[in-house]
């Protein structure tokens, strides 16, 4: 399935459309502040934009809350703040954390991942707790 269009700035007030998606893999994570799971996870995602090789997806993730409490995680990758949850509803995305992948041409190549090790292994890391 495609990915459906949408426009959305990130924290840092940079535009993201579906258009973003076409030439590279992503991985989108659906995340909450508020979810302890995704807290946990924080520290994954930050070894990640650490640790990941050019042949690795990018990522990109979608949350809800306070521009600034985001901007001090200090993610590398966009952070999209989606209060409505409309876009992760569109995506398939209704629980936290949850991800999909999206191939260079700008289609959903997986079901939706829940879980931390369910996320990294679509994107093909392993995670050990």
């Amino acid at each position: 399935e495609r990915l459906p269009e949408f426009t959305a700035n990130d924290i840092n007030g940079v535009e993201i459309t579906h258009k973003n998606f076409v030439g590279k893999k992503t991985l989108i994570i659906f995340w909450s502040r508020t979810c302890p799971h995704c807290l946990i996870m924080k520290d994954e995602i930050k070894a990640w934009e650490a640790e990941k090789s050019p042949d690795d997806p990018n990522v990109i993730i979608i949350s809800e809350g306070d521009s600034d409490a985001h901007l001090e995680i200090g993610f590398k990758s966009p952070v999209i703040l989606d209060e409505d949850r409309e876009l992760s509803t569109k995506l398939g995305m209704i629980n936290t954390p949850s991800a999909i992948l999206v191939n260079e041409n700008g289609v959903i190549i997986t079901e939706t991942g829940i879980g931390s090790k369910n996320i990294w292994a679509l994107a093909g890391r392993r995670i050990t707790n």
